[in-house]
Parts: C-alpha cells; sequence; structure tokens
C-alpha cells in the first residue's frame, strides 16, 4: 500500500497534507535518501581517494593469493596531489590518504553558511557576501563591554563579568573561519594541475551531479539533512567557478576572523599562566577552551614526493 501512495504521489503531485505526510516521512523513502548518500560517497572517494591498502598478506607462502588490482577504477588525483596536516594537528583523513572525506566535511560548512533556502542551484548571486553569517564579523565581538575598564597593559574586568556573549561570538568566527578554509580548500584542490583531468578521465562529475539533483528535486534532503550538503554538487562547475569569484572575499573573510579571534585571545589574557589572574578571572579558561575547542584545521596540499 505504501509503495502505491508513493506511485500516485509522484504522478499526480497530491498536495493535501495528508499525503505529504506519507511522503515525507515514508521508510522507503529514507532507504532511498541513504542509498544515495552513500552513493554520493562512494563516487568522491572512487574520484579522490587512492585504492585502499588490501587487508590480505600478499606475502604468504602458505595460502598464496593473487590481488586484484583496482587501480583503473579510481583516478589519478592522489598521485597528484596528497593532505598534510599542520604541525599540531593530528587528523585520521590525512593519515588514510582520504581526500574526499576533507572534501566531505569542507562542504558540510559551505552548505550551512550559504543560503539553499530557495533549493536553487548555487550562484554568483548568493556567495559570502550575501550570507548572514558575515554579520558575525561586524556585529559581534565582545559585546560584554560594559563595565570593561583598559589600563595601560591590560583590560580589568567587572568582578561578575558574563562570559557567555564572548563564547557566542567566539563560536560565530570560528564558523566563518571554518567556512572560508573549507572554500579555499575546494578551489586549491579541484585548482591542482592535472586534478580535473584525471577526475574527467574516470567518468567526470556526471554520477555524482546526477545523484545530487535527487536530493532536491524530490526533497529527500529533508528526511535525512545529514546528506542534504551534497545538493551543492548538482552543478560541479558553477559550484567551483562560484567559489572562485569569491575567493577575494573569502580571503579578506579568512584574515578578519583571524584578527578578531586574536584580539578576543590577547584581551582576556588567554595564553597566561599567572595563577593570580586566572583566579581572579576564572572565566578566562572558559573563553581560551571555547576558542580552542572550536578550532577548525584543514590540511594542507602539497605533490606527493613518489610521484615527483
Amino acid at each position: 500500500m505504501e509503495l502505491e501512495d508513493i506511485h500516485s504521489l509522484f504522478q499526480n503531485k497530491v498536495k493535501s497534507d495528508t499525503n505529504q505526510t506519507v511522503f515525507l516521512l515514508s521508510p522507503i523513502r529514507k532507504q532511498l535518501v541513504e542509498q544515495v548518500g552513500t552513493a554520493i560517497r562512494f563516487h568522491l572517494r572512487r574520484l579522490l581517494n587512492p585504492v585502499p591498502l588490501t587487508a590480505t598478506n600478499t606475502e604468504s607462502t602458505k595460502f598464496p593469493q593473487k590481488i586484484t588490482d583496482y587501480s583503473i577504477c579510481r583516478s589519478r588525483v592522489h598521485r597528484l596531489v596528497q593532505l598534510v596536516a599542520g604541525c599540531d594537528d593530528r587528523d585520521s583523513a590525512v593519515a588514510d590518504g582520504s581526500i574526499s572525506s576533507v572534501f566531505n566535511l569542507a562542504l558540510q560548512y559551505i552548505y550551512s553558511y550559504f543560503d539553499f533556502s530557495s533549493n536553487k542551484i548555487l550562484s554568483p548571486e548568493s556567495t559570502l557576501a550575501k550570507s548572514p553569517s558575515i554579520d558575525a564579523i561586524e556585529n559581534y565581538g565582545l559585546t560584554s563591554n560594559a563595565g570593561i575598564t583598559k589600563t595601560s597593559s591590560h583590560h580589568v574586568f567587572p568582578a561578575q563579568f558574563d562570559a557567555r556573549p564572548v563564547v557566542h561570538s567566539v563560536m560565530k568566527f570560528q564558523n566563518v573561519l571554518a567556512t572560508g578554509k573549507a572554500c579555499k580548500f575546494i578551489v586549491d584542490l579541484l585548482d591542482w594541475p592535472g586534478v580535473l583531468e584525471a577526475i574527467n578521465d574516470v567518468g567526470g562529475w556526471a554520477p555524482v551531479e546526477k545523484l545530487s539533483v535527487l536530493l532536491s528535486k524530490h526533497q529527500l534532503d529533508k528526511i535525512c539533512p545529514e546528506y542534504a550538503h551534497f545538493q551543492i554538487l548538482s552543478n560541479m562547475h558553477l559550484f567551483l567557478e562560484t567559489l572562485k569569484l569569491s575567493m577575494t572575499y573569502i580571503e579578506e573573510t579568512i584574515n578578519t576572523a583571524e584578527i578578531t579571534l586574536r584580539t578576543i585571545w590577547d584581551n582576556f589574557k588567554c595564553g597566561s599562566k599567572q595563577k593570580a589572574w586566572l583566579k581572579r578571572y576564572p572565566f578566562v579558561v572558559v573563553i581560551r577552551d571555547a576558542i580552542l575547542e572550536s578550532k577548525v584545521v584543514f590540511p594542507v596540499l602539497e605533490s606527493p614526493k613518489d610521484y615527483n
């Protein structure tokens, strides 16, 4: 009966509340969106990642096995570029060479930042400059300045200083910063010499784009929001061109967010180890932890040494 109801909705496009409930909450539709999301992840791995290492012991003489070469199913991207973690960063995606995992994370930040309420494809009119989140840089900061005075060397805070607005501002700035870095990561990756050619050699973005269109066309993103960000991939050429057009603004945004976070860090002396300061202003630890724990680091890209 459920299949008949869904088929009727597709055929007749009935808009009643009851039918819409069946249409959106159907377990079959949930299975469909999970399959679409899984298929997109598969294609991203195929296009961006190396073939996973086999668990079979190829050196065994007792049980000799011939290992099938699946490299023909993957692109050459991993031979052109690799991920490198920062000096203080430990990233399992970097260790595994999983470019698709970082690519997926970047998409999630970009999707949450842009306005997709119209269900339209990403266009230059919906760039970072028009995102509400960018207001965080202009309208948020040390919003609890009431009662703060400044001596020649440092700020003096009231005894009952409320750090919550500052923490809220930190989270805003970190989100802006992470989104800017996400945009830069994707542009740097897809602009890397030979990357787009390598992707085209194994079929290009067409399978990903076709699957992405299904999410918005059949409102599947409303069933499983964790896959909603894949809608961005419905037109890869337009998506990449939009980011490129926005790069000057994105770089300015990154710079402004970094300066603002550094200002908050310095104003509250978050790096201080002086027990007297931390005892007098215990909220400093809260602000410091908020800055450090909400920080998002994207790996650096470089040419693999083995393929130079």
